[in-house]
């Protein structure tokens, strides 16, 4: 098991916290992964509730981290981690993830990054990883949100602040609603890239791979739930 300190809270909206944290060792872990936190909250097997969170800062700093964490359930772990504060620490074990990531071998080219509901955080991580530098020379960026809100997870403010390695002048993203045909009705463009990484609800991620030519495009994806 392993621990980290709180070394800050944020409170994005009434239910996001992003929550920065150190571990005195490092963690080990590469732009995409995530790791399980374990809460105090004991299930009646006499274990506790635990919750898998993608880190979303960059992996050239493996002792600090970031999670951001959306409230769900204030009697499970979401509760739990909404609970605490500066100072406190988690218990957790990871890095875990082994395909949703970067690898030395992937061409450089131009990439789609797909990110529905808080599987944003997956993508944030891949984003902020060393290797989007290398391997990126154009990128398109898509959030299918469960409505047309920018205040969902993650204020549009604050995407910035959460992408390290991008300049800001660089950064542009589509927010799509859940319900749009938009991307399956014009889905040749998926085609188009030279890799493709999905992280999110698992309906949608099944109907973006129907449409992807798997032979020609890289495809990582993320489920969520």
């Amino acid at each position: 098991m392993k621990q980290a300190t709180i070394k800050k809270v944020e409170q994005y909206n009434p239910t996001t916290k992003a929550f920065f944290l150190e571990s005195s060792e490092p963690i080990n872990f590469t732009g995409g992964n995530w790791i399980l936190v374990h809460s105090n909250i004991p299930k009646e097997d006499g274990n506790v509730y635990k919750r898998s969170y993608s880190i979303c800062s960059s992996d050239r700093n493996q002792h600090e981290f970031m999670l951001i964490i959306k409230l769900v359930n204030p009697d499970h772990v979401s509760g739990y981690m909404h609970s605490l504060k500066k100072g406190d620490t988690i218990q957790f074990s990871g890095p875990h993830g082994k395909t949703f990531r970067w690898f030395e071998d992937d061409p450089v080219g131009k990439y789609l990054f797909v990110a529905t509901h808080t599987g944003i955080t997956a993508i944030l991580g891949v984003l902020n990883s060393k290797h989007f530098v290398t391997k990126v020379n154009f990128f398109d960026f898509f959030w299918i949100l469960p409505e047309d809100d920018e205040e969902y997870f993650i204020p549009d403010e604050k995407f910035d602040e959460l992408l390290e390695n991008i300049p800001p002048e660089d950064f542009e993203y589509t927010i799509f609603p859940e319900g749009s045909s938009f991307l399956f009705e014009n889905s040749n463009i998926l085609n188009l890239y030279d890799g493709i990484f999905i992280a999110g609800k698992k309906d949608i991620i099944n109907e973006f791979e129907k449409r992807i030519n798997k032979d020609k495009v890289i495809l990582r994806t993320e489920y969520f739930f």
